[in-house]
């Protein structure tokens, strides 16, 4: 059975928590989120750079989203298994959201960065580093991409 840690951070694609990139919250703009709807996920272009845990690969094997997707009118993000992210995408931050889980001694850091909306497509570069007693074990990256069913 595969390490629910590691499928956690997968269903976490969904379960993240928006950044700030800093200064007062004045001057910041207004949030832009992902048009609601259903959406279909796909992941592309994986890369790996050391080891992931528990004998985990960056590959779909590991890593594949679970659709559909949806993204409800307040822009939050859940899967087909009901789990949502505590706070929408919010575009207008890079990373447009990042999480950050722990079990069994090993942290595993998510990131989407660079993200971008064409044709209400989503993109983005997704990272998920995992390291142990603050040595980095290895970092899966991947291209994410949310397709419209509308």
């Amino acid at each position: 059975m595969k390490n629910r840690f590691i499928l956690s951070l997968l269903t976490s694609t969904v379960l993240l928590a928006s950044c700030n990139s800093g200064g007062s919250s004045s001057s910041s703009p207004a949030p832009q989120y992902l048009t609601a709807g259903f959406y279909t996920a796909a992941i592309s272009n994986y890369s790996l750079s050391g080891t992931l845990p528990d004998g985990e690969t960056c590959d779909s094997n590991s890593f594949a989203p679970s659709n559909p997707i949806v993204i409800n009118a307040a822009g939050v993000e859940c899967d087909a298994n009901g789990q949502c992210s505590p706070t929408p995408i919010n575009l207008n931050n890079n990373p447009c959201f990042s999480d950050s889980q722990s079990n069994d001694g090993v942290t595993g850091v998510q990131a989407y960065n660079n993200c971008a909306v064409s044709n209400n497509i989503f993109t983005t570069t997704q990272t998920i580093s995992f390291s142990q007693n603050n040595t980095t074990l290895g970092t899966c990256s991947f291209t994410y991409t949310l397709t419209p069913n509308f």
